[in-house]
């Protein structure tokens, strides 16, 4: 699968026409449930992605190249950073980094300095922001890795990753307003070609996010959310079959409240950019469950839900991602 940019929620919506309709209507209860996702989605949103985007820009323009160092320089023992690297820091000049000789960086990991960009994505080298930390160290299991990243001297996003080998690990960490003044807590685990990652949201609503298959054709991705420790009040359910491309093959979404489940909608176009479309309208199937109809209000609050929980997927998966490729095999 890609990992590209952050797909920003988009003010308009495109609805599929021409489609033969059931017009079954939504049941008494559901508008709760969408309620709840949707609030607690653009909190998240307004709080810690839309927030941070001039950090999210930095880390698209900028990953790629710390990439190339943590590449360039192997380490000569498994699931450890190269000695090379350890307590250096690197600063970006002439489309590179390159080490600047200066302190602060950890003995047992690297640092690379951030910087703003312009909305062309050109780098603002005039004067750092923050910087990434990619540290490995000995543990009692064969991987011990972190990553954080700060800006303005606040911690803002970080993970703890550990486990047998770095295609079987577990991780746990936060994404951080930009004051540091609260943080959304997230973890994940890696097996193989199957990524978790799950976070807590506000408003008491958990959020999980997998991809299954990763790479393979087609992938799987399954989209939850739940209100509510122990059996939670209600549950959305997205059961995606996508293209390594993301073009998505199929993609139910299931509502379940304490009148029954239901069907409730049909996903289209890609993973990055995804048509809602009433299940009353569309052709997508689900266990045989009824298909209900959905408004367009309703149909925006879990497009706009959708696009946060996927964003908040990528950010982790690319910070995590990151720290791997500084791992020796």
């Amino acid at each position: 699968m890609r990992f590209g940019k952050l797909a920003w929620i988009a003010a308009g919506l495109f609805f599929l026409s021409g489609c033969e309709s059931t017009d079954a209507p939504a049941p008494p209860g559901i508008e709760g449930p969408l309620y709840d996702l949707s609030s607690a989605a653009m909190r998240a949103q307004a709080d810690y992605v839309e927030a941070n985007r001039a950090l999210f820009q930095s880390l698209d323009t900028f990953t790629p190249y710390m990439k190339q160092v943590l590449l360039a320089n192997p380490s000569g023992l498994p699931n450890r950073l190269s000695g090379f690297l350890a307590g250096r820091t690197y600063a970006f000049e002439d489309a590179a980094y390159a080490e600047s000789g200066t302190s602060g960086a950890p003995g047992d990991g690297v640092r690379f300095l951030l910087y703003d960009v312009t909305a062309s994505g050109a780098p603002i080298l005039e004067r750092a922001r923050g910087y990434v930390e990619v540290r490995a160290t000995a543990s009692t299991t064969p991987v011990f890795m972190t990553v954080r990243i700060v800006r303005d001297s606040v911690l803002v996003m970080g993970l703890d990753a550990r486990g047998e080998s770095t295609a079987q690990l577990t991780w746990t960490g936060d994404l951080a307003t930009p004051s540091g003044t609260s943080s959304l807590a997230w973890g994940g685990d890696v097996l193989g070609d199957q990524h978790t990652f799950h976070a807590q949201l506000p408003d008491d609503v958990r959020i999980l996010y997998s991809v299954l298959g990763e790479g393979a054709t087609p992938e799987n991705v399954l989209v939850q959310a739940f209100r509510g420790a122990g059996t939670p009040d209600w549950e959305l359910y997205a059961d995606i079959v996508a293209e390594p491309d993301g073009n998505i093959m199929e993609g139910p979404v299931r509502v379940a409240t304490e009148s029954g489940a239901h069907l409730a909608a049909c996903i289209s176009g890609t993973l990055e950019m995804p048509v809602f479309q009433s299940a009353a309208a569309g052709d997508c199937v689900y266990y045989g469950l009824a298909p209900i109809d959905l408004s367009p209000s309703e149909l925006n609050a879990l497009e706009a839900s959708y696009l946060v929980l996927r964003n908040l997927y990528l950010v982790s998966r690319g910070l995590l991602e990151t720290g791997m490729t500084g791992l020796g095999s």
